[in-house]
């Protein structure tokens, strides 16, 4: 069965108010209950409006949280998600919902999930996908890729909830790292790899592209993620006494 309080459907600068209520609909059709919203525009959050479009939401409402930052809104999870409709230089492939489905729920055994969507008119940035563990795609026709906001959550949903109710095992996790740990861990990577000499000037924003997909492919647990800290911290350290 699928655990809600393990799931947050974060928003990343919504725009208009039919679009969050819709939202609000879907995530009581399938029993989710924490919505984070970053950065929203004011009428994106229209009590009187939400309550209309989406009715019995009042307590998803009540604990909306709405944060000024995307990093704020994902601190305390462990495995996130940014959905995308668009390909990207120095990506890597992004999933369908159906072959994401089963890890998800692997990953919500030891730690919180975020789904994160973009503004409806211009989906998510490089920057918020950086952010992400992976990345998912919807498929559509070529010809016209992009989802209404509302219609893209359903289908997310939609396939965690059918993923939640296989009866097939799935493995248990050790602790993984936060999303919080994982952002001061690549700031202090890219300070010891500037101090090293490895980044060189206008290499920074690739190179750090790279290194954050291939860590976070690999899901680090919390003391993994430590580890990797660790050493950064000590390779900027050994770089300073050169200096």
């Amino acid at each position: 069965m699928l655990a809600p309080e393990r799931v947050v459907i974060v928003l990343v600068e919504p725009q208009d108010a039919v679009n969050v209520g819709a939202v609000l609909r879907v995530m009581l059709n399938f029993g989710l209950r924490q919505l984070r919203v970053v950065n929203p525009a004011a009428a994106a959050l229209d009590p009187a409006r939400l309550d209309d479009l989406a009715h019995r939401s009042q307590a998803i409402i009540a604990g909306l949280q709405v944060t000024s930052t995307l990093d704020e809104a994902l601190a305390d999870a462990t495995y996130v998600v940014g959905a995308t409709a668009r390909p990207r230089e120095e990506a890597p492939a992004a999933h369908t919902p159906r072959e994401l489905a089963p890890i998800w729920i692997a990953q919500m055994q030891a730690g919180r999930l975020a789904l994160v969507f973009g503004p409806e008119s211009s989906g998510l940035t490089n920057a918020a996908l950086d952010r992400c563990h992976v990345r998912l795609t919807i498929p559509t026709t070529p010809d016209y890729r992009s989802l209404n906001l509302a219609q893209a959550v359903l289908i997310v949903c939609y396939e965690l909830w059918l993923a939640a109710d296989d009866p097939a095992p799935t493995p248990t996790l050790t602790r993984p790292a936060d999303a919080a740990a994982l952002v001061t861990m690549f700031a202090d990577w890219q300070q010891a790899l500037t101090a090293i000499g490895f980044l060189k000037p206008g290499q920074a924003p690739v190179m750090m592209r790279r290194l954050r997909d291939l860590v976070q492919r690999a899901a680090p647990s919390a003391a993994e993620a430590r580890l990797l800290h660790a050493i950064a911290r000590e390779m900027l350290k050994f770089a300073r006494r050169l200096t």
